[in-house]
């Protein structure tokens, strides 16, 4: 029987979340006019860096610019190549990824074209954008799929990097912040919705340091955003990480032979030295919290957190039941209900399974439990297969919990049931008491959202489900506590015994 999540794609996307932060500002006051005012040695050098889950290598990231050509053009050309290597539950993870991006070295410098390569267990996927007029072709090939999209031409470009750097220079005060703009050619099928995105840099001071012996000036900066862990990173002047941290993941620079080392470490889940009984019978559960620096942890409609009178941080967990009424707004249906490259609701094929499935349904829930039961029958668990799309999932008939939720999300959307997908952990006796990776769906049945566990044919989540993110990053949430964040159980209900007694701690 499938028990928690190993999806490969959750530790990749995790681990790598730093090598890919744009400093590129794209609002700050643009200071050089044209880039034929700007010496091209700006743009040209090498940089290597070692990647770490704690203090554990778990691989290395290497980035090159050079003058080039492209279609006659003097070029920019800008080359990525990122190697990753973990043991995961016995198991090891590997992933290779190069890229190549050219730039323009007239106007403002702006994306002529990119090409990537993922390999990822011997299954390669590639990318392509290709300019035309004012607008990318862009193409997804791999050996399952191929998928083409037309973008406008997006605002990154040479002269944003030269802008940034600019102000890393110029005098600041603590608290200045400066508004950057982050585009990724693989977020158009990974997170479409999020193929644009804003972002903060925060300044928080600087401090003077040697460096290889030199006297440098070194500046820190933190990214503004909502999620519990506040991205932080040392940058020089000109723009180039030394250190970055968000959680447990460090990217950190290192010289090239350095930074390739690498013996792959292993990747474990929060154990709790304690069995609480079948996970589907957990109604209750309350944990105490410690190990980890959280500025903020999420909760909803199942979790909260409280202090103790000791002061330490209590997750307080209940079984899915009937919560307080939440309306969507109209947008937030269009948002639930829209099919995408990934959910693909508008299909031939998922509509009619989604008709086929639900015909003798008379209610979103009832639907939505069709759903699940048909998915925990015919969807074989597979922790290597690793599809993107619901189309892929649909063919293949395999999958691990994230293609089982991203499944139930494109067929409930498919009958206009709103549905997102949800990441975070949860609890199993097996192979021991711990909180594994897993990811799990939500449906608005018009008056609340519901949390449904298809691998686990859930109609009402257990208690054990710990949610840390819908929507953005979530597998980056998820990732981020793996270690670090440590549970003692307080007290907990089960159907089949009797409530513990605890004393509040």
């Amino acid at each position: 029987m499938f028990k928690h999540s190993k999806n490969k794609a959750i530790i990749i996307s995790s681990i790598f979340c730093f090598a890919f932060m744009p400093l590129k500002g794209e609002e700050a006051k643009e200071i050089a006019p044209r880039m034929d005012s700007i010496p091209k040695d700006q743009f040209i050098g090498k940089e290597s860096y070692g990647l770490y889950f704690f203090k554990k290598k778990v691989g290395w990231f290497l980035t090159e610019s050079c003058e080039a050509s492209y279609k006659n053009q003097p070029a920019i050309k800008s080359s990525e190549q990122i190697v990753f290597k973990v043991i995961l539950f016995g198991e090891e993870v590997s992933m290779k990824s190069e890229s190549t991006t050219y730039y323009s070295l007239k106007d403002k410098g702006e994306i002529l074209h990119f090409q990537s390569k993922e390999i990822e267990e011997n299954e390669v996927t590639t990318i392509k954008a290709n300019l035309e007029g004012d607008s990318f072709i862009v193409t997804k090939k791999s050996a399952t799929e191929e998928i083409t999209k037309t973008i406008k031409k997006p605002k990154d470009n040479l002269l944003n990097q030269f802008d940034f750097s600019k102000w890393l220079e110029s005098p600041r005060k603590i608290g200045d912040s400066f508004t950057v703009y982050e585009f990724s050619f693989s977020d158009l099928f990974s997170k479409p919705q999020e193929t644009k995105e804003t972002l903060v840099y925060l300044y928080n001071g600087k401090k003077d340091t040697r460096i290889s012996g030199v006297e440098t000036t070194v500046l820190t900066l933190t990214l503004d955003q909502e999620d519990f862990f506040k991205p932080k990173m040392e940058i020089l002047p000109n723009g180039e990480i030394l250190k970055g941290r968000m959680g447990p993941l460090i990217i950190k620079r290192e010289d090239e032979k350095t930074a390739k080392q690498l013996i792959p470490a292993t990747v474990n889940q929060i154990n709790i030295g304690k069995d609480l009984g079948k996970p589907k019978n957990l109604k209750f559960l309350r944990l105490e919290l410690s190990g980890l620096e959280i500025e903020k942890f999420p909760t909803n409609h199942r979790q909260k957190i409280e202090k103790s009178e000791s002061g330490k941080l209590h997750l307080i967990l209940n079984k899915e039941n009937k919560s307080k009424k939440i309306i969507l707004s109209t947008q937030d249906r269009s948002r639930f209900t829209e099919s995408n490259s990934k959910y693909q609701s508008d299909k031939k094929e998922i509509l009619e399974l989604a008709k086929k499935i639900t015909i003798k349904s008379s209610s979103p829930k009832k639907s939505a439990k069709m759903i699940v039961k048909w998915l925990f029958k015919n969807i074989e668990p597979s922790y290597h297969s690793n599809a993107e799309t619901a189309s892929a999932v649909l063919k293949s008939r395999k999958g691990d919990c994230t293609e089982y939720a991203l499944l139930f999300v494109s067929l409930a959307r498919a009958l206009k049931i709103p549905a997102r997908e949800v990441s975070g952990l949860m609890y199993d006796s097996s192979p021991q008491p711990a909180f594994y990776l897993h990811q799990w769906a939500e449906f608005h049945n018009g008056k609340r959202w519901v949390s449904v566990d298809p691998a686990w044919n859930q109609i009402q989540v257990d208690a054990g489900h710990i949610y840390l993110s819908t929507g953005k990053d979530p597998d980056i949430e998820a990732m981020n506590v793996l270690n670090e964040l440590q549970f003692k159980v307080v007290g907990f209900d089960t159907k089949d015994r009797e409530p513990t007694k605890k004393k509040r701690q």
